[in-house]
């Protein structure tokens, strides 16, 4: 395979900064307005008694911008763009179960369906950094 057989990356690296810059900055104030909670500053809302699992979400973040880059540089839905969303699903559903207060006891064969669900996307089973 020639480097011209390569999958082009088209994200450009002032985009790729500008998401760090934003993430960073949105974890900066979560991480300052739960500081100020434990700090006993009354905060304009009620966090649900699974809070943390709010943070579980974030998992989810990076097979969610994966897919989402990757449907903009082909267009359209392909195996890949799949693979990546199903990848964010999963820790995206052990948050919700968590968060919800729901049995995990009950609920684990939803990751039986979502295995499944990788097994009929077609192509390599393993995707590559240089493929993102």
């Amino acid at each position: 395979m020639t480097s011209d057989d390569m999958p082009k990356n088209t994200t450009t690296p002032s985009l790729l900064r500008i998401e760090n810059m934003l993430s960073g900055i949105v974890i900066i104030l979560v991480g300052t307005l739960l500081l100020a909670g434990n700090l006993g500053m009354e905060l304009p809302w009620h966090l649900p008694e699974n809070w943390w699992a709010l943070f579980i979400y974030l998992g989810s973040v990076p097979s969610a911008m994966r897919a989402v880059r990757r449907y903009r540089e082909v267009g359209t839905i392909d195996a890949q763009v799949v693979r990546a969303a199903l990848s964010a699903l999963a820790p995206a559903m052990i948050a919700t179960i968590f968060l919800l207060g729901l049995s995990l006891a009950t609920w684990w064969p939803l990751f039986v369906i979502l295995g499944g669900l990788f097994a009929m996307v077609p192509g390599r089973r393993c995707m590559h950094r240089s493929d993102w």
